[in-house]
């Protein structure tokens, strides 16, 4: 995916901020049937996308992107389906104009929390144990969700012992024999 280091690296149609918010707003009304209430950028935009943080006037917010590629919207799929709703909702606002010239636009519903940048930042090693409980936590569900326990000797005793010991109430995965 070509990066976005610059407005200048995107096609002429989104070379500007103005041209960004213009594109976006017509976009967002066109595809979510809602218009823009207010946007905001995030305090630090992606290398491959330029993005928005928008509240619908419909009380929705989303998260918009510009990307320089077209974006495998499956995948989002199958890792909303495994990880549950810390995987956003992706709905392709397209564009033959904006297509024709090598970018897509793409709509995100915004999930809750800190950017985890912002989550770790002055807390050294412990914020980083944090986020990497956090992360365990949400792939356990996944694995828990798609059944993979029961299909695969990946995970021995030991293992069970490891997760057990750091799962929420409730996750246990299943007792082997």
């Amino acid at each position: 995916m070509p990066a976005v280091t610059s407005d200048n690296d995107l096609p002429k149609l989104l070379n500007t901020p103005t041209k960004q918010m213009k594109r976006m707003k017509k976009l967002v009304l066109a595809h979510l049937g809602s218009a823009s209430k207010r946007v905001d950028r995030p305090p630090m935009q992606g290398m491959y996308s330029r993005t928005f943080f928008v509240t619908l006037a419909d009380g929705r917010q989303v998260v918009v992107q510009f990307c320089t590629e077209q974006l495998d919207l499956n995948a989002f799929t199958v890792a909303r389906e495994a990880l549950g709703e810390v995987v956003p909702d992706v709905v392709a606002l397209s564009d033959e104009e904006l297509e024709n010239e090598g970018a897509w636009a793409y709509s995100l519903n915004r999930l809750p929390g800190k950017m985890w940048l912002h989550g770790v930042a002055g807390k050294g090693a412990e914020g980083r144990i944090a986020v990497n409980r956090s992360l365990g936590r949400v792939f356990f569900r996944g694995w828990k969700r798609m059944s993979i326990w029961s299909r695969t000797p990946l995970f021995s005793a030991r293992s069970w012992t490891f997760f057990s010991g750091r799962m929420e109430k409730g996750d246990e995965p299943p007792h082997k024999e």
